[in-house]
């Protein structure tokens, strides 16, 4: 764990869960309520100012044809969102989320782009932080999946 990868660490220890050597690992990390997810690359793909992100954002929700129709955004139960910088994909991003509503309560799933480390892993507590707040990491759900993901690795 580096600085570079994005995140600080704070007393943590990580262990790899193997089931068989044809299984892929999982990394369970036993970490503080403090641990934060740094934004790994705002101001590079999208943009490091809190009030210039929000209106980025804004914008791109704005524009969408589906933005405030007459039935309103329909609650999401699975959304495959682009997440490539906002000048490759702000205005499709933008129109995929303004057709949902997206409940407080959500898994993201994202790739491992180097293919360095663990092919599965999971960010157990703490928070994410972006440009202007934070999002906290649901710590009962975090230890569910990665009970079940054990079991079944």
């Amino acid at each position: 764990a580096s600085a570079s990868l994005g995140y600080r660490k704070a007393g943590w220890r990580a262990f790899f869960a193997h089931k068989s050597p044809a299984a892929c690992s999982i990394l369970a990390r036993i970490a503080p309520m403090d641990w934060v997810r740094e934004p790994a690359v705002a101001g590079r793909f999208y943009a490091a100012d809190p009030a210039t992100l929000a209106r980025d954002v804004s914008d791109f929700l704005a524009a969408s044809p589906d933005a405030g129709g007459a039935g309103g955004a329909a609650p999401a139960t699975m959304l495959m969102g682009p997440h490539a910088g906002y000048v490759y994909s702000g205005a499709i991003a933008g129109e995929t989320y303004a057709r949902v509503r997206v409940p407080r309560r959500a898994i993201v799933l994202g790739p491992n782009h180097t293919g360095l480390g663990a092919r599965r892993s999971l960010w157990p507590s703490g928070c994410w932080r972006l440009p202007g707040g934070e999002v906290p990491v649901d710590t009962e759900l975090a230890a569910a999946l990665r009970r079940a993901a054990v079991d079944r690795l």
